[in-house]
């Protein structure tokens, strides 16, 4: 396998995005290697929009952890609002992006 360059990955979850959603604008509309020199991909990968555009509505079911480290019981909450949280703990966030195309 090998190895996407961030820009790849960038230009290719806009796509998907926008393919989910085609009423779905960045805040943010240049070509993915020009918001990556301009350090302004995370003006368009947090926003809400993208988010909902790239993962959906649908219900995602997980279990929280609670800060004293005891298991909580199990919510649903949109897949695009877990994974906007998922993203912005991620070690990589392209690696984490990538996981998804």
């Amino acid at each position: 396998m090998h190895a996407r360059s961030h820009a790849e990955i960038l230009a290719r979850v806009l796509a998907k995005a926008r393919a989910n959603n085609p009423n779905w604008q960045p805040l943010v509309r240049h070509r993915p290697e020009v918001l990556l020199q301009m350090g302004h991909e995370h003006f368009v990968l947090f926003e809400r929009g993208f988010a909902q555009a790239f993962w959906g509505e649908a219900p995602y079911t997980g279990v929280r952890i609670a800060s004293s480290g005891a298991w909580d019981q199990e919510r649903e909450i949109p897949a695009w609002r877990y994974h906007l949280q998922a993203m912005a703990v991620a070690p990589d966030l392209f690696a984490y992006l990538a996981k998804f195309l």
